[in-house]
């Protein structure tokens, strides 16, 4: 018999719980496997919203997807001065120009040649331009 044995008396077969049970006090035991902390993201929560915007290139004029959920009809395509630049005005037109979707982008496009070069002649800068939306429509700014 050692001098601990001696000490503490006979054996007690109880766990070290039930010991702080019966003696009052409460035991409350943390999981160490438990996930903290947790957040929660959102599908695409991390893709920046981008602008309804216009490319005007040679031969045509692409509208990007946000704008082509703006603009799903046939559009009459115009040039104003705004601020002293040069902006491209579109407004919805059943008469207007029509739009061809682009496979595998979800833009849409008014491919015409003449229009294209016409705009560019009349001052519209190639290259994107932001859409903004104003009274009867959208006027497209240059992006610098």
């Amino acid at each position: 018999m050692n001098l601990a044995s001696k000490i503490a008396g006979p054996a007690d077969d109880r766990t070290v719980k039930e010991q702080l049970e019966d003696l009052g006090v409460d035991v409350v035991q943390k999981n160490k496997k438990t996930i903290t902390g947790a957040k929660w993201v959102e599908k695409h929560a991390n893709k920046k919203q981008r602008p309804p915007r216009v490319t005007v290139g040679k031969g045509y004029l692409y509208f990007n997807v946000v704008a082509a959920r703006l603009i799903k009809h046939p559009m009459s395509i115009g040039v104003g001065t705004y601020e002293g630049r040069r902006v491209l005005l579109v407004k919805i037109d059943p008469n207007g120009y029509k739009i061809t979707t682009q496979k595998g982008k979800g833009g849409v496009s008014v491919t015409n040649g003449s229009l294209a070069k016409y705009l560019l002649l009349l001052g519209i800068k190639k290259g994107r331009h932001e859409l903004i939306k104003i009274n009867d429509g959208w006027m497209g700014v240059p992006e610098e």
